[in-house]
């Protein structure tokens, strides 16, 4: 069967053509106003360059390690190679006080099987994200409250070691204990703060700069914070073990 349209049904059907075409051309003028800009582009590609700094990303060639033994870690562009036992995922991890590494795969040990990670942990996680938020060390920082009056030394319970009382009113009461013998890269006495009512769960953190351009964060239950001096020791230690490629 034929259809026949008359002109009213034919101006309606070409109407109705051209808003659709119109739509058309609308969206794609609507996406193209919508695509980033040529400062978002920049933008862009940038957070991604900073981003592939401390991972592996697409064009990347690790340099040759032993697998059974070695691991790689990308730090802020620099590719280093470390024992598999103590490194990975750009952290180190050992447990206190035995200093068994946490990655070493060959069995359980006696001073470590039933505890709690979190007891017995110290971790360190290492990047070129966290070298910003320590361009001021925690000394430098104790520096301050204790000029503003917001710390009081207690009798030390070692030689090498200070305790400071912490309280500025706005939060749980603090402990900071300052490794008097020692000296981070930066020449300052490393320094801890631990904060929480009960000491021995107290979250114990502090960071310091490792390398140009590289931070290590560390934490660690607040039970070990009196022997700090000696856990900065190892933790040096255990740094001093990544080379360079």
């Amino acid at each position: 069967m034929t259809a026949f349209f008359g002109a009213n049904e034919i101006s309606l059907i070409r109407v109705r053509k051209v808003a659709i075409c119109l739509e058309v051309v609308s969206a794609a003028l609507l996406l193209a106003a919508c695509g980033p800009t040529d400062r978002e582009k920049s933008e862009l590609i940038e957070k991604h360059q900073a981003e592939c700094l401390d991972r592996f990303c697409e064009g990347d060639v690790a340099p040759a390690t032993n697998p059974s033994t070695e691991t790689t870690l990308k730090l802020n562009g620099q590719w280093y190679i470390g024992p598999k036992p103590y490194f990975n995922s750009n952290s180190t991890i050992f447990y206190w006080p035995s200093k068994i590494p946490a990655f070493d795969h060959g069995g359980a040990h006696d001073s470590i099987r039933g505890r709690d990670f979190n007891d017995i942990a110290i971790q360190v996680l290492l990047g070129r994200d966290r070298a910003h938020p320590v361009q001021r060390s925690l000394y430098q920082t104790l520096s301050q409250l204790k000029a503003d009056g917001f710390a009081l030394e207690e009798p030390a319970t070692s030689d090498g070691i200070q305790v400071w009382k912490v309280s500025t009113g706005n939060s749980d009461p603090e402990t900071w204990y300052v490794a008097t013998l020692l000296k981070e890269p930066n020449g300052d006495p490393p320094t801890v703060a631990c904060r929480g009512r009960n000491p021995k769960l107290a979250s114990c953190t502090t960071g310091f700069v490792w390398r140009p351009g590289v931070g290590a964060n560390m934490r660690f239950r607040g039970e070990h914070a009196p022997q700090w001096p000696a856990i900065y020791l190892e933790t040096t230690r255990v740094l001093s073990l990544l080379r360079k490629a």
